[in-house]
């Protein structure tokens, strides 16, 4: 892709010198200005115009070594174009066929293509000469043009003369085939970039022209030129009302600037260049002089011209034997003088000190300009002295340019001379003090050597008044010297007190300096050492009591005083001076007042100029607090809590009546601008730690600005401004400021509320502006309104023009910060989750006006996504806005197209880059379907293409294109870019195109394999511990895109496969499992040492709250640094923490990334695994026992090693889990060495089993080991071999975890249970779910030990711990109260208890311990079996008891007698008999009409007949015939009956009719099923599975019919 000027322009505007990859960037832009080098040197050729009656015919065009294919319409656009905006057809059609959208019909977006490429031509070569930072670029084309001045100056001149030539259209619309309206818009766009244009050409001629010897040709065709250009500013440019004036004032400007510079300004040494060719030519000079005689030029001009004959005056009188010739042909018979006082007075009368004031103000912004103007000021010293008004001029100045400027101008030969004088006048008012007021305002260290100390005191005064003698030197006495013989009282200077006198003592010495009038004062210097510092406060009293006494009347003089004293006081403030040196001048200044306190006056000053309305003093003094801000804050809170300038108790404050009764007549802001920047301070103060002033009173203040900036910022567009820029200024102050009171108090400690904030001083504030941006209700909201309107002002045509950074970056800032306010608004309304605002729906009805910007404005493309991107990441709860929408589908295409073409670029852009990825995350991850799909597919309805086919340009296939060269970029931007391509690939929003896997695939594959795992220690830098951390992070995205290529089946997957095959894995995976480096006390003693340092806060109050986390590359995850560093920024112990913190931030950043890489592998692991199947080869055996060696290994001793842990603990189960469902044999001995890991892992203290179990805490640990001790047992084929052969290790850890364990489950519950119950609460226990959790999977794990049939003696050692720890008996004693604890009124605990107990007595020797321990005794008299026994229990009535006695109790007492027989055989008597009325409803409920068949009652049925049988062959009769204690038995002739209902034979005959008679009647049969589960249910309310089950039912019934009769 060949590049074009524009995209060379964004990108040299935004590089830093510090980004990635940009040498490989510039060798490309090399390239191609090279290739260009003929534009570049002759850019009047752009001019080159050949008349056409039509359009040509070109379909490829050569140009510059580069071929461009041209279609029919470029063609014609070209050749419209070119007619009118005057360009070259040929670099018309090349422009036209890089637009992406050049084939549209859209002729006026082309124009401004074109015009924008044209201008960006200049606007690079600017950038070249200009930053010298600009790799590989500056040293070949600055040699160029150092070389060829002469050939560029005439090159700039023509482009000019052209420029200004061609500036108004002529053609005919209708002509060319335009409409009126597109005739207009192209005006309009010609307009704005003809002007940016030729304001570029001017300072590219400053750059050439700067410290020059021209040639005379180029002087004359330069002047020549601005004769032109005076007509073209005059008759067209400001006859014209949408040319801003600020413009043609900045046009002029540069015109003087470059003219000063023509006529030989030497900037090196603020000289005339005597050497320049035209000052030594007399044709020239004499050419020149007749244009400056006959034309009117700007007054400075003329001055220089001044100048320059000054100097030619001077050197003809030191050299007039050869320069006479000179004089002759120049001025013949003219008086050089008299040219000078001419062009002198010409000057001056034309408002000369005025124009160099409005240049400093058009041009200061860039330092390089403001530098010339000051040379040049240090040069108009030599000709015109310092008084009020050249004072006011050099302040003026001086305070906009740069510091090494000003200093040369302070230490000039001239300015040392002139300022020695006018100290030595000191302190006459007109002659000297004011005028070294306003010249010592400028430099700290200038006014310090001014003022400390004064060493004359001039008066003006009658001599004879005084009483003196003559001085005696050496025997003769000295006319003009005096010395006093007694002490005079001197008025001072501007005294309003007229008896307030200043005593000159005695014997003290003075000059006489005699006038040349005898009726005139005379002037008497005393040499006297004082303050000037005290001088200057008594000053500023007595005009304060005189301003006091005649308010407004007072003359120019005395105000002027005011304002100056002020302005100095102020800039020295703001300087660079310490505070003690600050606190000694205040305290000298404040030495001779009646107050002792010159903040004071100054605000009483402040207070009475806004009760009069004085415009000037208003904005000297708001400057004043705002300098003082710097180190005595409190004083300004102080003055504040009681002044008026803002709305006190229900009156409007003097900000709004000034906005109102001046600023808005005049268009002057100063005032409110000052205000602005005062609240920006009092902001950042807020949050300091310094600040000591009342909380509440801060609060008040706060919210009062608050309230003042917000009616400003709602109607500020809509002002009238003298000045443009002062617009920006309000915005852009007003809107760092309301970002700031946000963004302070909701960006941290997330958990508090804002009023308990550490930044609850700027509660109410942030209420404030929250309630006024977020408003979820009103549509018309001021503030909201105003915001958009600024964010959208960049399409607006005169912004376009006034916002170009050739005329200043205040406008840039405020853009920057309007879009950074909005996305703080987003994050908090986020953070609150309160109601979506009219704010984000005015965003989203603006959203294609945003994109148009997107589009046009490279330097906003960040701001712009990043706004987008948190506007559709908010929460919407309803009526969810759709983006694709709002943007329609040509929007939304050129959105995609724009996106695209900015992650394609050649000129590869990080930090775009890194936005777009972290806006195509959330878009892919929120509820933006259509776009979404759009954006995946590249189509609005996603459309079934052939398999690796791509016809649609899809953000996808793009963001893996620009993966292919993933080893180049910086880690943290190919992170975010292989997130957005997991969130793509993992979203069901389109259809995934599958194009360019397998190069994409190959690319990560080799970062991957070639990763190296860095070693970290204490040693390791701060910046080298970022890469290791965004380098694990890398390979964290790598290896999920990995993990969802083999989930997804991928065909491009084989790389990845082969990769997890391979023999070596162990050694590739393990690594990333181990953490080394990490050091844990640095986190842990964070807190500790905080508190230590800083007693009463907690660390936790500085906490980033996740919601501004977004879009920003952090230097601590958790803390908000940036507000830190505010917050403590006068605490000297700050960053000695701070160090600490950013420390501890990259060791837990290393930690965490390294432990995303292990999930990672993790999953890529469990992806692959179930697909491979029996393939699976021993690796992964081996790496089931490597990653169990680690953790016996590394010592878990903090929450990020644990999770890591826990990693390889998920990951080993999982392989096991995998390994056994894929049925791969495992030896013997492997199993047992992984067993025996996991026993002794289980252990450890790491694991710390029993401390956690009881609460189920840390289970995500121990879980694992036991999960994968579960899968080891079902492995196990030798069975009773295999745990003999670990009986020992085994039975250890049998005692470990389920005896120790169970036992302190059951007890914690049974503890919770008592503590309830005897407090009369309801019953609740901790972590139930968790408990039961741990509770199922001991159970399974003894479930899985007993079917492997372990020996007896290992059983009887297995029972004995059982009762030893103690666990049968909690078991019993928590059945007993299983009725205190429910769920859903259901008695749960009992289920749970009796599973155990029936499990526990499936081995004999268990069984045997149990009914030791009261088992028997327990089953009949609990409470739960006391309900049971009550009879009649039913399924469908009482599902829970019927299954505890069902499940539970008859399946125990069946499990005990079939161990023990007879010997339990009268405790199973005594068991059916408690149970009889229950056993006989059952048997009875098949004979009942109401019959309800279940597999419940099913089982319970043949449960009981299983029960019967079992009594009968123990011989229950006899046991009970013989039995002294059964005395209604005793009696032969009555059939011993115990089981109701089934121990007769009559008994069972009837049971067996019931069964028979359902059997014969299937669809009564069928009509009385009823489900005993949510299966069952799901399964009878299908009509085809119903017929199944009921099949199961019948069948079921027969068995037990048969049963009935059957012996056993």
């Amino acid at each position: 892709m060949v590049l074009t000027f524009k995209q060379i322009s964004d990108y040299i505007e935004l590089f830093n010198a510090d980004d990635h990859g940009v040498d490989k960037t510039f060798q490309l832009i090399e390239k191609y200005l090279l290739d260009n080098k003929n534009i570049i040197t002759n850019i009047s050729a752009l001019h080159k115009l050949e008349k056409l009656e039509k359009a040509k015919d070109v379909k490829l065009l050569q140009l510059r070594n580069e071929s461009y294919t041209i279609t029919k319409i470029h063609n014609e656009k070209a050749f419209i174009i070119s007619q009118l905006i005057k360009l070259d057809y040929d670099e018309t059609l090349r422009i036209l066929s890089q637009f992406k959208d050049s084939d549209c019909n859209d002729i006026v977006k082309s124009t401004s293509e074109v015009l924008k490429e044209r201008n960006s031509i200049i606007d690079t070569i600017l950038k070249i000469l200009t930053d010298s930072e600009l790799p590989v670029l500056g040293n070949r084309f600055s040699l160029y043009f150092a070389t060829n001045k002469d050939t560029a100056c005439n090159e700039v001149i023509k482009s000019l003369k052209f420029s200004i030539e061609n500036f108004e259209l002529t053609e005919d619309y209708s002509t060319l085939a335009l409409s009126e309206d597109e005739y207009t818009k192209i005006l309009q766009e010609k307009l704005s970039y003809d002007l940016i244009y030729i304001t570029n050409l001017l300072r590219l001629f400053t750059i050439l022209s700067l410290n020059s010897m021209l040639e005379t040709s180029v002087v004359i065709s330069w002047f020549e030129w601005v004769i032109n250009s005076i007509s073209f500013i005059e008759n067209i440019l400001q006859n014209k009302n949408n040319v801003p004036a600020r413009i043609i004032e900045q046009i002029e400007s540069l015109i003087v600037i470059n003219s000063m510079l023509v006529l030989g300004l030497d900037n090196t040494d603020s000289s005339i260049n005597i050497n320049a060719p035209y000052f030594n030519d007399p044709q020239t000079f004499k050419r020149l002089n007749q244009i400056f005689t006959q034309y009117s030029f700007n007054p400075v001009i003329i001055y220089m011209w001044t100048f320059v004959l000054y100097s030619k005056s001077f050197l003809l009188e030191e050299n007039q034997d050869s320069e006479q010739s000179f004089a002759n042909v120049v001025f013949k018979d003219v008086s050089i003088k008299s040219l000078i006082a001419h062009f002198a007075s010409k000057a001056e009368n034309n408002g000369a000190l005025e124009s160099i004031k409005i240049i400093s103000r058009n041009l200061s912004s860039d330092k390089f300009f403001a530098a010339i103007i000051c040379s040049f000021l240090t040069l108009a010293l030599n000709f015109i002295p310092i008084t009020i008004e050249t004072s006011e001029v050099f302040k003026y100045v001086l305070l906009r340019s740069p510091i090494d400027y000003v200093e040369k101008f302070l230490t000039s030969e001239a300015s040392e001379n002139k300022i020695t004088i006018l100290k030595a006048k000191l302190p006459l008012v007109e002659e000297a003090l004011l005028p070294l007021i306003n010249l010592t305002a400028v430099n700290s260290e200038f006014a310090q050597y001014i003022w400390d100390e004064l060493t004359t005191y001039t008066v003006k005064t009658k001599l004879g008044q005084l009483d003196y003698d003559l001085v005696d030197e050496g025997g003769y006495s000295e006319t003009d010297l005096i010395v006093l013989k007694k002490e005079a009282l001197i008025a001072p200077p501007l005294e309003y007190e007229k008896n307030a006198l200043m005593p000159i003592p005695e014997n003290t010495k003075a000059k006489i300096l005699l006038t040349n009038h005898s009726d005139e004062q005379d002037v008497i210097v005393f040499l006297l050492k004082y303050s000037g510092w005290s001088l200057l406060g008594r000053l500023l009293q007595s005009m304060y009591e005189l301003y006091s006494d005649k308010g407004n009347e007072i003359n120019l003089v005395h105000k002027n005083a005011i304002i100056s004293v002020i302005e100095l006081i102020s800039n020295l403030l703001k300087s660079e001076i310490s505070i003690d040196k600050s606190t000694e001048i205040l305290n000298s200044l404040q030495s001779n007042i009646e107050s002792n306190d010159i903040v004071a006056l100054i605000c009483r000053i402040f207070d009475l100029a806004l009760q009069k309305r004085s415009y000037k003093i208003i904005c000297a003094c708001s400057g004043f607090l705002n300098s003082l801000f710097k180190y005595y804050p409190d004083l300004v809170w102080s003055y504040l809590s009681r002044s008026s300038i803002l709305d006190r108790y229900g009156k409007t404050g003097y900000a709004t009546t000034i906005l109102g009764s001046i600023e808005l007549t005049s268009g002057e802001y100063d005032f409110t601008i000052s205000l602005a920047k005062l609240a920006n301070l009092l902001a950042e103060d807020s949050t300091s730690l310094g600040n000591n002033y009342p909380i509440r009173a801060r609060l008040e203040i706060l919210d009062k600005f608050t309230s003042h900036l917000l009616r400003v910022f709602e109607g500020y567009h809509f002002w009238k401004y003298a000045d443009i820029s002062q617009r920006f200024k309000i915005g852009l102050h007003t809107t760092t400021f309301f970002n700031a009171v946000v963004y302070d108090v909701y960006s941290i400690d997330p958990t508090s509320k804002p009023c308990d904030k550490i930044t609850k001083s700027m509660f109410e504030s942030s209420n404030h502006v929250i309630n006024s941006f977020l408003s979820p209700h009103s549509p018309d909201v001021h503030a909201a309104n105003a915001l958009v309107k600024l964010l959208l002002s960049p399409k607006n045509k005169e912004m376009q023009l006034l916002s170009n950074k050739v005329y200043g970056n205040t406008y840039s800032r405020l853009i920057i910060s309007s879009f950074e306010f909005a996305k703080t608004l987003l994050n908090t309304r986020t953070a609150l989750q309160t109601q979506p605002s009219t704010f984000e729906k005015l965003l989203y009805e603006s959203s294609s006006s945003l994109v148009e910007i997107y589009e046009s404005n490279y330097r906003l493309k960040k701001y712009i996504i990043n706004v987008l991107d948190t506007l559709i990441a908010a929460p919407w709860p309803e009526d969810y806005p759709f983006l694709l929408s709002y943007l329609g589908e040509v929007h939304s295409k050129n959105f995609l197209s724009s996106i695209i073409s900015d992650l394609e670029s050649s000129l590869v852009n990080y930090n775009i880059t890194f936005n777009i990825c972290k806006f195509i995350s959330s878009l892919v991850e929120s509820n933006q379907d259509g776009l979404t799909i759009l954006f995946l597919t590249g189509e609005f309805l996603p459309k079934k293409s052939p398999k690796g086919t791509s016809d649609t340009a899809s953000i996808l296939n793009v963001l893996k294109k620009i993966a292919l060269d993933i080893a180049v970029m910086p880690k943290l931007v190919a992170c975010q870019l292989l997130e957005a391509i997991a969130y793509s690939l993992n979203s069901w929003k389109g259809v995934q195109n599958k194009g360019g896997d397998k190069e994409f695939i190959e690319a990560l594959m080799k970062i991957l394999s070639e990763f190296k795992h860095p070693v970290v220690n204490a040693n390791i830098s701060n910046t080298d511990m970022h890469k290791v951390s965004h380098g694990y992070k890398l390979i964290s995205r790598i290896v999920e895109i990995f993990a969802l290529f083999i989930y997804s089946d991928n065909d491009n997957s084989a790389s990845i496969i082969e990769f997890l095959k391979k023999r070596d894995l162990i050694s590739i995976v393990v690594p990333f499992f181990k953490i080394d480096g990490y050091d844990n006390l640095i986190n842990t003693s964070l807190q500790t040492e905080f508190e230590a340092v800083w007693p009463g806060l907690k660390l936790k109050s500085f906490l980033l709250s996740p919601y501004f986390k977004n879009n920003t590359v952090l230097e601590h995850p958790d803390f908000n640094l940036y507000f830190m560093d505010n917050y403590f920024s006068s605490d000297e112990n700050w960053q000695i923490f701070r160090n600490k913190l950013v420390r501890a931030s990259l060791s837990m950043e290393f930690v965490t990334s390294k432990v995303s890489a292990a999930k990672a592998l993790g999953a890529l692991i469990t992806s692959f695994v179930p697909k491979a199947g029996t393939s699976l080869n021993d690796t992964y055996i081996g790496l089931v026992k490597e990653l169990l060696k680690v953790n016996f290994e590394e010592t878990i001793n903090s929450p990020l090693l644990a999770q890591i842990s826990c990693e390889r603990l998920e990951l080993c189960f999982y392989l096991l889990f995998s390994l056994e469902k894929a049925s791969v044999s495992i030896d013997e001995k492997t199993l047992s060495d992984i067993l025996n890991q996991l026993m002794l892992l289980f252990k450890s203290n790491d694991v710390s089993f029993l401390d956690n179990i009881s609460r189920s805490s840390n289970s995500n640990v121990y879980r694992p080991i036991l999960r994968s001790i579960l899968i080891i047992l079902g492995m196990v084929k030798t069975k009773t071999h295999f745990i003999e052969m670990i009986s020992d290790q085994f039975l250890e850890f049998f005692e470990w975890s389920f005896c120790k364990g169970g036992h302190l489950i059951f007890a914690d519950i049974l503890s919770d249970i008592t503590i309830c119950s005897a407090k009369g609460e309801n019953v609740s226990i901790y972590s139930f779910s968790e408990k039961l959790q741990d509770l199922c999977l001991l159970l399974s794990i003894f479930s899985k030990l007993k079917s492997l049939g372990p020996s007896d003696d290992f059983n009887k050692i297995m029972a004995s711990s059982l009762n030893d720890v103690g666990t049968l008996k909690v078991i019993l004693n928590l059945y007993s109260s299983s009725h205190l604890f429910k769920i859903d009124d259901e008695p749960v605990l009992g289920s749970i208890t009796l599973a155990f107990i029936s499990e526990l007595c499936s081995i004999e020797d268990i069984a045997q311990t149990f009914i030791s321990n009261g088992l028997i005794s327990v089953l009949l008299e609990s409470p739960l079996s006391v309900a049971i026994q009550q009879g009649d229990l039913k399924l469908e009535s009482h599902s829970r008891l019927h299954s505890i006695w069902s499940h539970g109790i008859l399946t125990i007492l069946l499990i005990l007698l079939s161990k023990f027989g007879t010997k339990i055989l009268a405790e199973s008597i005594l068991f059916v008999s408690y149970f009889s009325r229950q056993i006989k409803s059952t048997i009875l409920s098949w004979s009942d009409s109401k019959l309800l068949i279940s597999t419940a009652l099913i089982r319970e049925t043949s449960q009981l007949i299983l029960l019967q049988q079992m009594l009968k062959i123990l011989g229950y009769e006899d046991f009970i015939s013989n039995s002294s204690t059964i005395q209604k038995f005793q009696n032969e002739s009555i059939e011993v009956e115990l089981v109701l209902g089934l121990d007769t034979v009559d008994d069972r005959r009837q049971l067996s009719l019931a069964f028979k008679h359902l059997l014969t009647h299937p669809k009564y049969l069928n009509s009385r099923v009823v489900p005993s589960t949510v299966e069952e249910q799901r399964i009878l309310e299908d009509e085809e599975l119903r017929n199944g089950f009921v099949s199961t039912i019948t069948k079921s019934i027969q068995d037990l019919q048969e049963s009935l009769f059957k012996e056993i």
